[in-house]
């Protein structure tokens, strides 16, 4: 029974028998219990993606990071950038008609996809390359350790113009003041969950039961003291009724430097004192 390596740690076993011979993916090596960060993306400007890797790997202890590459222009230019940071998987399925929230298939795909085979026994992370969730590891350990999904809130992050051209998420430091209680992100661990969407996630119940699908309520896991902020000017552009790029002023915005020494390299680091200011920031 010869076996063989197909990527990523995953072994294929090939089975043979007289008339035909069948190979058979028996997982990966050593891959269960791991921290993965996992996004759809298309197009993204690299500096973009790899600013958001840094935030989850620096302040998250983030094992693993797999971007699911849509078919993007700049995919050699990505994957040699992020050599060694994350993982950028060939994602080439059609995304699914775009304003329909429930036909996001690829998005959908992937997210599932990465969470039966990265995140065996482990945790995931699910959010956007225009998100940046701020929190600490410790605050977020304590909230999973309980029904093993934590749903975030949102901040609306407007595209107030930068000094540079070539910008990023640390260029934004402005936020709408509305606290967002809809398109909720998440973080869950594998085995509290069977199947997730973009914003949702669902386990099923016992067979004694029936054995059916039931939704996570989010209104019951919701993070009280972490949110996550939307950036709207990191985009491409590629739903432009959305008007995200359309640029505001400062005045009726709140300053929001939080995710500033999130930053790799920052002296402050995400610290108690940056949890406290979490709590009072509601």
């Amino acid at each position: 029974m010869p076996s063989r390596h197909s990527g990523h740690g995953a072994r294929a076993v090939e089975l043979q028998f007289n008339e035909f011979s069948v190979t058979v993916d028996v997982g990966e090596r050593g891959a269960q219990g791991r921290k993965v960060l996992a996004a759809i993306s298309k197009d993204n400007k690299v500096s973009w993606v790899s600013e958001w890797v840094d935030h989850y790997r620096e302040n998250f202890e983030i094992d693993d990071v797999f971007v699911y590459d849509n078919g993007s222009r700049n995919r050699g230019e990505l994957k040699e950038a992020l050599k060694g940071r994350a993982h950028v998987v060939d994602w080439d399925f059609p995304y699914g008609p775009p304003g329909k929230t429930h036909n996001k298939f690829a998005q959908a795909g992937a997210l599932n996809h990465c969470l039966t085979r990265f995140a065996r026994r482990g945790i995931l992370y699910n959010f956007d390359i225009d998100e940046l969730l701020i929190s600490n590891k410790e605050t977020l350990a304590s909230e999973l350790a309980g029904k093993g999904v934590v749903y975030f809130n949102s901040y609306n992050v407007p595209f107030v113009k930068p000094a540079s051209e070539n910008y990023t998420h640390k260029d934004f430091v402005y936020r709408f003041p509305e606290l967002k209680a809809t398109a909720r992100k998440f973080v869950c661990k594998e085995d509290k969950v069977d199947v997730i969407s973009q914003h949702a996630t669902w386990k099923r119940s016992s067979l004694f039961l029936g054995g059916r699908m039931r939704r996570n309520k989010p209104d019951t896991c919701v993070s009280p003291s972490s949110y996550f902020l939307h950036f709207l000017g990191i985009t491409t552009n590629w739903q432009p009724r959305l008007n995200k790029l359309e640029e505001v002023g400062t005045e009726g915005l709140v300053k929001d430097e939080s995710h500033i020494p999130m930053m790799p390299g920052s002296k402050n680091g995400n610290t108690e004192s940056m949890s406290k200011g979490l709590a009072g920031e509601r």
